[in-house]
């Protein structure tokens, strides 16, 4: 699913909009508007946070991953 960043947005307000749209996801990997223990969002691919107050840039692709993958 594709969302609209609008500059100055912030990772927890892109969360919350992914959780309303998605509530599975919301479910199973927000606590409110921030990441559950075990899941961390990608920006860009090379910058990694949990921080719910990360800004974000209109361009920036966020993936959620769980803390475990990779291992």
């Amino acid at each position: 699913m594709d969302y609209v960043v609008v500059d100055g947005a912030t990772l927890g307000e892109v969360l919350s909009a992914a959780g309303r749209e998605l509530p599975a996801f919301a479910d199973a990997c927000l606590a409110g508007d921030r990441l559950q223990a075990g899941y961390l969002a990608a920006v860009n691919g090379d910058r990694f946070t949990t921080d719910p107050a990360a800004l974000l840039e209109a361009d920036d692709v966020v993936l959620v991953l769980s803390a475990d993958v990779g291992g």
